[in-house]
């Protein structure tokens, strides 16, 4: 329903087809926010340290922080959230549009 209503928006024929949609950005969590906020606080210094020992990268604080992730089911959104959002993107939908053809 929303491809083609986004296909539709976009004037691209509804009859194109993609076989399989690349999760992009999955819903994780952090196992650890000490360890999360450990890393964030000191990726800056940890790549100096690195950089005085060895010149290439590593990817260790990338493999942590990798392994300090878990992905979680996303909840489905809430119907009257559902409802509440898609009344005012339409109502937006159509001052945009109003927008855009009056010019």
């Amino acid at each position: 329903m929303i491809y083609k209503d986004t296909l539709d928006f976009l004037k691209i024929d509804s009859s194109f087809k993609i076989n399989d949609f690349k999760i992009v950005n999955k819903n994780k969590i952090y196992k650890n926010k000490f360890v999360r906020d450990f890393l964030k606080k000191n990726s800056i210094f940890l790549g100096k340290l690195r950089s005085k020992i060895i010149k290439e990268p590593l990817g260790i604080v990338k493999l942590i922080e990798n392994l300090n992730l878990k992905e979680q089911k996303r909840l489905d959104m809430p119907k009257n959230l559902h409802k509440k959002l898609t009344n005012q993107l339409s109502q937006a939908s159509i001052e945009i549009n109003d927008i855009i053809y009056k010019s």
